[in-house]
């Protein structure tokens, strides 16, 4: 098994121990082992040392059944190559800083890392995963825009041919000249008839009403008028 730790801030000699904590079946205190001490000594980072270099990321994901090339960073680099965890597979050369994994024929997840080799002490990088996944549902934005647009014109459209009617319904909605006409004509059915009236009292001499007289005085004593006009001719 392989660690990779993180170094002190200082350079200079440090102790490294090892422990190791075991169970017991019959759930007491477990059994802890410390190894012996081991000297590390940490030295300043050479100018030199063959390294990744900070701005670079690796792929994370890849398709099924395509091969994925790679290319490094490599700072102070002469020569890498790269190795796969589990593959029977020897080291991969890192050409022009490129390299290619082998394609993926089920979904899964492959584990490498570079071996850097220059002027400076020989490096190893941490190990990388890389996994491989079914592709996901990708969409067409353009064919998607165009769905869009059609449907909008469709809209359009639709609008455009309903407004006539639209219009006639509102204004038939306030339009009520059938009902009053027809209300108007039932009252006129149901009005009654003006009926002359006889006129009452004699009639009027040819030559008109006596000097000063009313139609309601020649009504009512009109006819006295003329009766004694008529008994004072006979006389």
């Amino acid at each position: 098994k392989t660690w990779t730790l993180r170094a002190p801030a200082s350079p200079g000699t440090y102790e490294l121990y090892l422990a190791v904590q075991h169970g017991t079946p019959n759930g007491g205190v477990a059994m802890t082992g410390i190894s012996d001490a081991k000297q590390v000594v940490v030295s300043e980072v050479p100018e030199n040392l063959p390294r990744l270099s900070p701005e670079w990321e690796p792929v994370n994901t890849r398709p099924i059944g395509e091969e994925t090339e790679i290319t490094l960073q490599l700072l102070n680099t002469d020569s890498a190559l790269v190795e796969l965890k589990g593959s029977n597979q020897g080291p991969i050369q890192v050409v022009d800083n490129k390299f290619t994994i082998p394609a993926a024929v089920n979904p899964g997840t492959v584990e490498w890392r570079v071996v850097m080799i220059g002027e400076g002490p020989t490096q190893q990088s941490p190990w990388f995963r890389i996994t491989a996944q079914e592709p996901g549902w990708e969409v067409d934005e353009f064919a998607l825009y165009l769905q869009g647009f059609a449907l909008f014109i469709l809209c359009i459209g639709l609008v455009v041919l309903q407004r006539p009617k639209g219009e006639d319904i509102e204004s038939s909605k306030y339009d009520n000249t059938a009902d009053v006409t027809s209300q108007f004509g039932r009252i006129q059915g149901s009005s009654p008839a003006m009926v002359d009236l006889p006129t009452t009292g004699p009639p009027i001499p040819e030559e008109g009403l006596p000097a000063g007289w009313t139609m309601e005085q020649w009504e009512y004593y009109g006819q006295e008028h003329l009766d004694g006009l008529a008994g004072g001719g006979q006389q």
